[in-house]
């Protein structure tokens, strides 16, 4: 099944979708991250999936690629640390989608 918001964001960025793993297109996005572009609400949208719900084949990809969406998710989001970590996007997220809880 395809991830909708990489699809989206891939659009948004590249004016179109690449037939490429989810892992492949979530590291094509984060180093071409752009949120003019990609709009405030995807552009975290997309944080999130890269972070937190991405598989990647390693853990070279996975500290290079999730690496650098935390630096990008402390810029994006102002209700986190400055070095936020994948524990802080997780509890970011579930707040998000769950406001009260």
């Amino acid at each position: 099944m395809r991830n909708k918001i990489l699809d989206e964001a891939c659009l948004k960025i590249f004016n179109k979708v690449f037939d490429y793993q989810d892992w492949q297109i979530a590291e094509l996005l984060i180093e071409n991250f752009n949120v003019r572009k990609l709009g405030e609400d995807l552009a975290k949208q997309l944080i999130f999936q890269a972070i937190n719900h991405i598989f990647y084949p390693d853990q070279d990809t996975t500290t290079r690629v999730v690496g650098r969406a935390e630096a990008l998710a402390s810029e994006l989001f102002n209700n986190i640390s400055n070095e936020p970590h994948m524990a802080d996007l997780e509890w970011l997220e579930y707040k998000t989608i769950k406001p009260d809880h």
